[in-house]
């Protein structure tokens, strides 16, 4: 126990403490599983991969939010104009229906043609009631789509501009319809976004057909060892010997493992190959 003296006169056992020191390294080297980068850094890579994918479907999505903002208002420009439209003319077959009256007084109109003018202000208040339900419900989707909160109160946004002019015949032949659609469909971020998880797949897949293979590992190992005694008996003078360094010792080994079935490295294979298809 600690502290115990090494004489046998006072208690000891006169047997020196030993202190063995070993230094050393061990090097497995994969031949057949895990082999290459291919296969060890495999992982990573396919995050590397799936974190640029996400960037552009994260692009992607700001970039569809935005367009269903635009089109939310210029859906909401169209229902005001529409509105517009049908105040005028509702106040037009108003007018009608004042000069139908005064014409029926004065004898030049048959009563008949009072009814029907009638019949023409009420169909165009009803139009002119659907359009300001239209232009509410145009209201409420532009600012759902621009994630306003529409209650206790608030009112939804108006839209400000007209619509904007049609251009030319000629401007649009001068576009070049099939440079467009060729332009637009190169800078979807969607399809980029699916394409490197695609290659993602591929990296993946390809480091499950290597990991298919049996498990066979080349290990070296070398040390150097030393051995020192000490004997101390406490108060009195005592000898100390630290030992030397033994010769150097090496080692090799050829592990070799071949799992029955080997099921969870085809299932990796599968994972693998099924974010390819």
């Amino acid at each position: 126990y600690k502290d115990k003296p090494y004489e046998r006169d006072d208690g000891g056992l006169e047997v020196p403490d030993s202190y063995t020191t070993t230094l050393g390294f061990d090097v497995v080297i994969p031949l057949a599983r895990d082999l290459g980068r291919d296969a060890t850094g495999a992982t990573e890579t396919a995050a590397k991969i799936d974190y640029e994918a996400s960037l552009d479907s994260l692009a992607f999505a700001a970039s569809t939010s935005a367009l269903s903002t635009l089109a939310a208002y210029w859906d909401l420009v169209a229902a005001q104009e529409r509105l517009i439209i049908r105040e005028g003319s509702l106040e037009i077959n108003q007018q009608i229906l004042d000069l139908t009256s005064s014409l029926i007084e004065a004898d030049e109109l048959p009563r008949a043609e009072l009814a029907r003018t009638e019949a023409s202000v009420a169909q165009e208040q009803a139009a002119v009631e659907s359009a300001k339900r239209a232009v509410i419900e145009a209201r409420m989707r532009l600012a759902d789509v621009m994630g306003l909160e529409v209650n206790a109160g608030a009112i939804a946004p108006l839209a400000a501009d007209p619509l904007p002019s049609v251009p030319d015949a000629e401007v649009v032949e001068l576009l070049g319809t099939e440079a467009l659609v060729a332009t637009a469909l190169g800078q979807r971020l969607d399809l980029a976004s699916a394409r490197k998880l695609e290659a993602s797949g591929k990296v993946l897949a390809k480091a499950a057909r290597i990991n298919l293979r049996p498990v066979v590992d080349l290990d070296l190992g070398i040390s150097y060892n030393n051995l020192g005694e000490n004997r101390d008996s406490g108060e009195a003078l005592g000898d100390t010997f630290p030992g030397e360094w033994g010769g150097p010792s090496g080692s090799i080994g050829l592990p070799v493992a071949a799992p029955l079935g080997n099921n969870p490295q085809k299932g990796r294979l599968m994972q693998g190959v099924a974010r390819i298809a």
